[in-house]
Order: C-alpha cells, then structure tokens, then sequence
C-alpha cells in the first residue's frame, strides 16, 4: 500500500478497495473449481487451474501450458521478489546480512516445500490465521488511535480519486498502481490460492471458498 500511495497518491487506496471486491469474485470462482475437479492421489487431494482447464475444458496442453508458467513464476520471480523484499526489510530495520536472511528463507522454505502438499497445508493452515490476526490487531490498535482523523482519510482518498485536480495524472495513477497493488496483495485470479483451496478436505466447496474470500478481503 505504501508504494500505492507513493506511485499513485492516496487515490489509489479506494482503487485497490474496488481491486479487493473484483478480487473478492475472482477468488470465489478459481477456489470453487479448484475443489470441483479436484483429484484423490496417494490418499491427498491435488487441484488447481491446471486440473480444471483439463478437466472442465478438456484442453490438456493448455493446463500442462499453465503449469509450466506457474511454476516458473512462482518458483523463481516471485519467491526471489518476496525473499529480497525480506531480506531488505531486515537490513533496513535490525541491519542483518540479507545474504544470511536469503539462506535461511531459503533452508526454511526448502524444508516446507519438500515435505509435500500437506506440509504446505498444514504450514499455511497455521501460519496465516496468525499473521491475519496480528496484521488486524495492528490496524486496529493505528485507527483506534488516530479516530479523529478517520473523515479526512477517507476524504482525501476519495478526493484524489475522482478529484478535478487529479483527472489528467492522478485518476491514471491511482487506477493503475492501485490495480497492480491490489492484485498483487491478495494473487486473486492469478492461479495460485486454488492450489492451496484444492487440497482442503470440506464437505461442500463454498465452505473452503468462503475462507478464501474472507482472506482476500
């Protein structure tokens, strides 16, 4: 968010909310068909956008073509994008040897990764409550503090969203940045939550689709 704002202004803000809800709806449909064309394999479910295009399309060489891009993407470019951002932080903040934060990410991930689909389940299942709960308590704990200057936040977010001052750059800017923020934030429709949503054993898929899309708000 805080390169939203920088990139965009703090009209970008109400971009990434609109973002949010169109994410909200992307989420619910690849979550939904990821626990429709999941498959029992070696006592596990597997799924995921390439199991449904397969599937549900009957295009295997367009699922396999999926696959491959996902795994490029998200196991090289965007695991280093996150790593360095870590890595970064850490220096900035405690002025740790990001090559010393690289290894261990990458021990620490390593372990996860190899320990199959239900270390990867059980891992998330544990660790992303927890850091939803911190990240809300620590929102709230700033908006509960700063009350008084809620009005104008949302003023001037909206205010700089469809503002006459920033029709020829701002409303550009904030769509844009917001946008790529926003999607960036929560991967809805990108591919990669209904590989985890595939594997959640539920009685009926909008329960496991439910959760997703609480996350993704």
């Amino acid at each position: 968010m805080a390169i939203a704002i920088t990139a965009g202004g703090p009209g970008a803000i109400f971009w990434m909310w609109v973002i949010a809800v169109i994410g909200m709806a992307t989420g619910f449909v690849e979550s939904m068909l990821a626990q429709v064309y999941k498959v029992r394999q070696d006592g596990q479910f597997r799924g995921g956008p390439a199991y449904y295009i397969e599937r549900a399309l009957g295009k295997r060489w367009l699922g396999i073509v999926f696959a491959v891009l996902i795994a490029v993407t998200f196991g090289f470019i965007f695991n280093s994008l996150q790593a360095n951002t870590i890595a970064v932080a850490m220096d900035q903040a405690f002025d740790f040897n990001p090559l010393t934060v690289g290894i261990i990410i990458s021990l620490a991930v390593g372990v996860i990764i190899f320990g199959g689909i239900r270390s990867i389940s059980v891992f998330s299942a544990i660790v992303v409550p927890i850091m939803a709960v911190l990240y809300l308590g620590v929102v709230g704990y700033v908006v509960v503090v700063n009350y008084e200057a809620i009005p104008a936040v949302f003023s001037l977010i909206v205010g700089s969203a469809f503002g006459f001052q920033e029709a020829s750059v701002g409303i550009f800017a904030g769509l844009l940045v917001g946008a790529q923020r926003g999607l960036f934030s929560n991967e809805a429709g990108m591919g990669s939550v209904p590989n985890a949503a595939a594997t959640a054993d539920v009685s009926h898929p909008v329960k496991q689709v439910s959760a997703v899309t609480w996350c993704l708000l």
